[in-house]
């Protein structure tokens, strides 16, 4: 027998005897004596003493062994005593109910001890399977048995239903959070949009079980059945579920009754609701397995005392056993005041607790999970010892307290509801004295806990202290004024005793939605602060001590992610070209790299894990070397760079481009092994684990199948519609995954040659793919801002991801596969528990990146677009921003403003179009059409008209006032962008594939096709007579075109990366072009010539705007400004920056961080001078 099963036997052979589990101290001298270690060296081992361990509980643990067992039991041969009583014992026949087609049980508590409820279990079943009633509602006080009731009551009825979800609210997710699991669930992954249209058509085509456990959580407290503020929208699912017809059952469980039952249930209508009274005769089983006296009148009295609750009658029973030792009359002569309410009973155990046994109470509801002796040791604040940690951990659990599992521990729901209410009201307390204990010995959130708990720490306990802390202190100015009476109280505290009060202090102040700019946290110890999304301008943290606090990050957009092979890096690769590699598993940054100057698009460890791969639109493929960042090796490519893939040893890679050939590069030298012909551009390429295989894929809508030296092609595996993005194999190398631009993800058995549809939905385009290392599952990055997963046996949709607040470029497994790693257009990169889903850990970047200006046609504003969706508004003659417009989820593509200078459209990845008031900042309203990413927005001539160009491949005009679309050209393949002709009856539109198209807006018809780029074209411009329209593309060339004829006038080259915008001189003959190689180029377009080439930018330029006149002109870059030139000379007259986060905060002197945290923070406008 191995240890597990000896613990779990030892486990099996207590509980049945004595009614109880191994407790943490037997469970350490018993692997202790399993490793042959002494008394002695167990002792050291798990920090207890000798003494205790040798003479108090080893002897105790034998005994009971020993009367278990039915034989004599030591130290030395308690293992073959165990194993006897393992291969003798049979396993009884237990008849398991018909289970449901699907079960998610979430966190539903083990209910194997459940005593009696038949009457109720007969009634519940009656109403959920033979009535059919659509909610019931299951009502108690704390502790009578509410959960396990829901939970016995699903397993014995399951075989009833087709789906069968138990979820619990003990942490008052917000609706769309449950519902972001629900829908997927319910609708079989069919749907995803957590709303609730999309959740009733699926309770009426399937019959659905569903249990909603501990709805209290969501009720006020001082309003009987009324919702807290921000939870209103429960009442519309439960009106939903309640009044409208379909085939499923919802069951809640909660302390009280919800107003929106009330009005709605009946003994014959469809909505019910029982309460549950107290146990009586059953209650019995509980005093007997704590081990109470067989008196059938003391037991009946103190049954009756405490109104049978279960709870109650466990803490009870606990305390009787150790104050009375197991005396029921001596307890009940007391003069005990009736039971009314698990609260008062908690009132009572709670005052009786020593000091250390409350601050563990308090952790354990904070953390607000099953919690380690470890973590509750980094916790505590002085420190104990382990020892005594232990005991008081001990002490909990015979008070029935807590709960322990596997060396874990934590509280039954209304437990931790009691002890967070008595937390949040003694801090609320001490916040308005200058008294401070709890608030410094307690986090109220953790840093260092998964993010869904931290979520749930701000709802439960953040919150409500903040919401009381305002009703005390109104008015702002009296708060602020309370807030440094505080922050004078922890410098006078804290400078003698660490704590986390100066963490407790910012955590709060960000959640009243004050802004600490000009703050003063000097020399204070920060733990646990919260910080990726304050604005801490001018906040002075000098010589101050940090400790587990989260700070944003200086990266922009994560278009790539990879896994070391041994799961100790994660490697992210930017948008801007920047490399990030990671340590995990806290995620710190060990290293950063500029590695290119375009967007990365993919990247990949060798098999050894020394090198990364990353390929990238700046035409070249490297190869770095991990533990330095070095360099190793550049391998150029004509065009764009997309795919890359290791050989098997480790010695070649192999890379595909924009141009149609394998290219085959050694790894050791540098230099190229061989270039192979392709049918068509690549955008992908992977190699089969074994090494025996290469398959390719771009724009012919075909999969290539090669040798592993690319010198025959084997198949070709037709399938996909349009241009195929990714390709992946199977861990076995059976079967091969791919993702196209048609809206199709595909599974492919190399063996047949044949493929089978996962995915079909071009409104959700899946972009990036990744097996699980055993094979079974595979994982999609979605633009929808969702992570798909798909059992590759069934080809069924099992989860759906949700979290991210744009497009999901990038999706990777862990070695492991316990993990899953996103990045997104959000600038995050977040990490999932991957068989549960739950979101562990986000990164938030920031960056201030500019991706399109507009200009005022006074002259005397700018508006700009910023990487995190938020559009500043400039006054030109002073130099600052006068308003922010906000409302975008995803990045801004582009910005155009209407003819008469009052509105701006702004086209973004949320697949929106919104006008703005430009001198309200008001949304006026918000176009919906598109199903995929809007990447560009133009203006009729005559202001009444705009058209959106977008990834899903069309075109949609759209009246401005009324929001309706007026028109719909569907081209079919992705249009970067369109400019209408002077005239208003042309509209111009650039195309992927390079083409560029003239349509007769009045008839939808194209006049014409202009062909010549060989990439993509990003910017159209038509000149202001409408006579030649000038066109840029990735090919890195300006074109102009006869727009009467179609013909090509001339092709200006120079630039030497993507040409990204074209703008037109007001007059006429000067165009102006910016691209990716960072610079500006003024064109003659009489002359044929370049005038002049404009230096400045750092990074790449997105977008020229010409003042009014021509006599200056306006540029804007991913390095976060804004530039003015001068049209003549080409000197940079002026530069705007937008604050960045933490501009002008003082980290002088402070401990507690890297020096490439200190980096980061300074890149982010930090000052360390």
């Amino acid at each position: 027998m191995d240890p597990e099963q000896i613990l779990e036997t030892a486990n099996v052979v207590l509980f049945a005897y004595e009614q109880r589990y191994l407790s943490d101290v037997e469970t350490a001298i018993l692997l202790g004596a399993i490793a042959d270690q002494t008394y002695e060296e167990i002792a050291e081992s798990a920090g207890y003493s000798i003494n205790y361990l040798k003479r108090d509980i080893g002897p105790k643990l034998w005994r009971s062994l020993s009367a278990a067992l039915g034989e004599k039991v030591s130290k030395t041969n308690f293992q073959q005593a165990l194993k006897r009583h393992h291969d003798q014992a049979i396993p009884p026949a237990v008849a398991t109910p018909a289970q449901a087609a699907q079960q998610d049980w979430g966190e539903a508590p083990d209910v194997s001890f459940f005593v009696g409820r038949q009457a109720e279990l007969d009634i519940l079943q009656q109403w959920s399977v033979e009535a059919r009633c659509r909610l019931v509602a299951l009502l108690g006080m704390g502790g009578i048995g509410k959960t396990v009731l829901g939970v016995t009551l699903a397993q014995q009825v399951q075989s009833g239903f087709d789906i069968v979800i138990w979820r619990s609210l003990r942490n008052a997710p917000p609706l769309e959070t449950l519902l972001t699991q629900l829908v997927p669930l319910v609708s079989q992954q069919q749907a995803t949009q957590p709303a609730l249209p999309h959740l009733l058509p699926y309770l009426q085509t399937t019959r659905c079980l569903l249990i909603l456990d501990n709805l209290e959580a969501l009720l006020q407290p001082q309003s009987i059945g009324r919702f807290r503020p921000g939870y209103e929208d429960y009442e519309q699912l439960f009106q939903l579920v309640g009044d409208a017809s379909h085939q499923s059952c919802m069951v809640l469980t909660s302390r009280e009754k919800p107003s929106v039952l009330a009005s709605r249930e009946g003994v014959e209508l469809p909505v019910r609701s029982l309460t549950l009274a107290g146990l009586q005769a059953e209650a019995d089983a509980i005093l007997t397995a704590k081990g109470l006296p067989e008196n059938r009148d003391l037991r009946h009295q103190l049954i009756e005392t405490y109104g049978g609750n279960p709870l109650a009658l466990k803490i009870v029973a606990t305390s009787i056993q150790d104050l009375f030792n197991g005396d029921i009359a001596t307890f009940l002569a007391q003069g005990t005041v009736l039971f009314n309410g698990v609260r008062h009973l908690l009132d009572q155990q709670f005052e009786r607790l020593s000091s250390l046994e409350q601050t563990l109470m308090y952790w354990l509801a904070i953390n607000r999970d099953w919690t380690t002796v470890d973590t509750l040791q980094d916790d505590i604040v002085p420190p104990v010892s382990p020892y005594r940690l232990l005991e008081g951990l001990e002490a909990l659990c015979r008070r029935s307290l807590i709960e322990r599992q596997g060396g874990r521990y934590t509280q039954q729901p209304v437990v931790m509801e009691y002890v967070c209410d008595r937390l949040i009201e003694n801090i609320v307390a001490e916040l308005t004295t200058p008294e401070l204990n709890l608030f410094i010995s307690h986090a109220l959130l953790k840093t260092t806990v998964a993010e869904y708990v931290r979520d749930s720490q701000t709802r439960l306990i953040l919150a409500p202290i903040a919401q009381e802390f305002r009703r005390t202190f109104a008015a702002i100015a009296s708060l602020e004024q309370q807030i440094l009476r505080i922050l004078t109280a922890l410098r006078q505290t804290e400078t003698t005793q660490s704590g986390y009060g100066s963490g407790n202090l910012i955590n709060l102040c960000l959640q009243l939605g004050l802004n600490l700019s000009g703050f003063d946290f000097s020399g204070l110890r920060i733990s646990h602060a919260c910080l990726q999304q304050a604005e801490l301008c001018n906040t002075n943290f000098s010589q101050a001590d940090f400790s587990k606090t989260l700070f944003a990050e200086a990266f922009a957009t994560v278009s790539a992610i990879a896994f070391s092979p041994d799961g100790r890096l994660l490697a992210c690769g930017e948008f801007e070209g920047k490399l990030y590699i990671r340590q995990m598993p806290n995620g710190e940054i060990i290293n950063v790299i500029p590695a290119h100057s375009a967007w990365i698009y993919q990247i990949a460890f060798s098999p050894d894990g020394k090198w990364l791969a990353s390929g990238s639109h700046d035409y070249t493929a490297k190869v770095w070397e991990v533990s330095t960042g070095r360099c190793q090796h550049t391998f150029r490519h004509a065009t764009i760079t997309n795919g890359i893939a290791w050989s098997t040893d480790g010695t070649q890679l192999v890379s595909v481009s924009n141009e149609p050939a394998l290219h085959f590069w050694n790894v050791a030298t540098g230099e190229p092994i061989k270039t192979i012909p392709t049918q068509v551009t690549g955008f992908s390429v992977a190699r089969r684990p074994t090494g025996d295989r290469l398959a390719c894929s771009g724009r012919g809508n075909t999969i290539s199948i090669w040798d592993a030296e690319g010198n025959t092609l084997l198949n070709v595996l037709p399938g996909h519609d349009n241009t195929i993005w990714l390709l992946v194999f199977s861990p076995d190398g059976k079967g091969i995954a791919s993702t196209a631009q048609d809206g199709t993800v595909m599974l492919w058995d190399l063996a047949t040659a044949t493929g089978r549809q996962l995915h079909n939905n071009t409104s959700i385009m899946v972009w990036w793919l990744a097996f699980s290392p055993d094979g079974k599952t595979l994982a999609g990055a979605s633009l929808d801002s969702t992570l798909r997963l798909w059992s590759v046996e069934t080809g069924q949709l099992t989860k759906t991801l949700s979290g991210h607040g744009g497009n999901i470029w990038a999706v990777a497994y862990s070695p492991d596969g316990r993990l899953l790693a996103s990045c997104g257009e959000d600038q995050t990169v977040k990490l999932w528990h991957s068989a549960n889903g739950d979101c562990l850990q986000t990164w938030q970047g920031y960056s201030l990146s500019v991706w399109d200006i507009v200009i005022s046609r006074s002259g005397q504003q700018l508006i700009s677009d910023h990487q995190n969706g938020v559009l500043h508004v400039w006054d030109l003659d002073t130099g600052s921003c006068i308003r922010k417009m906000q409302g975008h989820t995803g990045l801004v593509s582009s910005i155009a403003l209407s003819p008469d200078d009052q509105v701006l459209a702004s086209a973004s990845q949320d697949c929106t179009v919104r006008l703005w008031d430009i001198h309200s900042d008001e949304c006026l309203s918000v176009y919906t059409g598109h199903e995929n990413v809007v990447l560009s927005v133009a203006w009729h001539p005559d202001g009444q008209r705009l058209a959106s160009t977008s990834l899903d491949g069309v075109v949609n005009i759209w009246q401005a006032q009324t929001q309706d679309c007026l028109q719909i050209l569907k081209l079919g393949i992705l249009v970067a962008t369109a400019d209408w002709h002077p005239n208003g009856q042309i509209l111009a539109t650039g195309q992927q594939d390079g083409l560029i198209c003239l349509w007769e807006v009045s008839s939808g018809a194209c006049l014409r096709s202009l062909t010549g780029h060989i990439n993509s074209v990003l910017s159209v411009a038509f000149s202001p007579d409408g006579k030649v329209l000038a066109s840029v593309a990735h090919d890195q060339t300006t074109k102009l075109w006869d727009v009467e004829t179609g013909k090509c006038l001339h092709t200006f080259g120079g630039h030497s990366a993507w040409v990204v915008a074209v703008s037109w001189h007001p007059n006429g003959p000067l165009l102006a072009t910016c691209s990716q190689d960072r610079t500006v180029r003024l064109w003659d377009v009489y002359n044929r010539d370049c005038r002049l080439v404009l230096e400045g930018h750092t990074n790449r330029v997105k977008a020229v705007r010409w003042g009014p006149e021509g006599e200056w002109l306006a540029t804007c870059s991913l390095d976060e400004t804004i530039r003015f030139w001068n049209s003549e000379t080409g000197e940079c007259f002026k530069t705007l920056r937008a604050k960045r986060l933490y501009e002008g905060m003082k980290i002088t002197e402070v401990t507690g961080l890297t020096e490439a945290q200190k980096a980061n923070l300074r890149s982010l406008g930090a000052t360390d001078p």
